[in-house]
């Protein structure tokens, strides 16, 4: 779930991101002796998720609205717990009382929890990240002037974190009446290996460096395509290269220059990245070898 929030602190700062690794509702709560006190209702972020969100490359997408301020700099990214009510937060001393209830209170908003509990009470799994971008600091000085940005910084970030694959995408059955082209792209494209394999190749690749405006044309000789015949090489960011060079080949039906690739980049990344890399590369020369029996 992606969206704008207000600051949780004073010091935070506009168009920041916050990830939620719980959401609590500061709704409910008991008046005692004249005073009253928050008795939060809490969900915690599906752990697989936020174990993704924790192994997430760095984020250097580029944003399409500038900063309200005209500042040349990135958001922070804050995780910690989103605190969500029914009440637009306009007040810094209620903003404090909320985030005071909690530790590591990174922002405040009105749907995340919401969400969060219908995820939970949900018969068949789901799972629920909450994704916000600080658009004011739930203050007196709250206005619009912020919004535009936030809400892309937060689509820009949801965008880099989908593209990791997080979880294994869903298969498309069927499709309407009048869209036989895309019926076609798709059934050629499940001839090769699975979407996932492919997505998580094209990080990969963009992790690794060789998406680079430097390397883009050395890596496309290394795999014996010709640059000059490929208009995304020298105008697209790195993961938008990796994309649309992944999706290019696949399209030409070209496994063993999927292949040189993957040979191209495995020096290049270590630990987890690496044997994700060799587990494509084995599926790959399985799928070759099939092909020429």
């Amino acid at each position: 779930m992606i969206g704008v929030a207000g600051a949780a602190q004073e010091n935070q700062n506009l168009g920041d991101i916050a990830l939620g690794k719980a959401v609590y509702c500061y709704e409910f709560g008991k008046v005692k002796n004249g005073s009253y006190r928050v008795e939060s209702k809490e969900y915690q972020t599906d752990s697989m998720l936020w174990n993704h969100i924790l192994t997430l490359p760095e984020w250097k997408e580029p944003l399409k609205i500038p900063r309200p301020d005209g500042l040349n700099i990135r958001p922070n990214i804050h995780r910690g717990v989103i605190a969500s009510g029914e009440k637009r937060i306009s007040d810094a001393q209620i903003r404090d009382i909320i985030s005071s209830e909690k530790n590591n209170v990174v922002a405040i908003e009105m749907e995340g929890y919401g969400v969060s509990e219908a995820v939970w009470q949900a018969t068949t799994t789901k799972r629920c990240l909450v994704i916000r971008s600080i658009c004011d600091l739930a203050n007196s000085s709250e206005n619009n002037d912020w919004h535009y940005y936030a809400a892309e910084v937060a689509a820009s970030y949801a965008k880099h974190f989908l593209r990791d694959c997080p979880i294994e995408p869903k298969k498309i059955n069927s499709f309407p009446s009048g869209t036989e082209n895309l019926r076609s792209t798709h059934n050629h494209y499940n001839e090769g290996l699975e979407d996932s394999a492919f997505l998580k190749l094209s990080n990969l690749l963009t992790k690794s460096g060789r998406a680079s405006q430097a390397s883009r044309r050395s890596t496309c000789i290394r795999i014996s395509i010709r640059p000059e015949e490929l208009p995304f090489v020298y105008n697209s960011s790195d993961s938008d290269f990796s994309t649309q060079l992944i999706d290019y080949l696949r399209q030409i039906d070209n496994l063993q220059a999927v292949l040189k690739l993957c040979e191209h980049i495995q020096n290049s990344l270590y630990g987890l990245s690496k044997r994700e890399l060799e587990s494509i590369k084995y599926k790959l020369k399985v799928k070759l070898e099939d092909g020429n029996n």
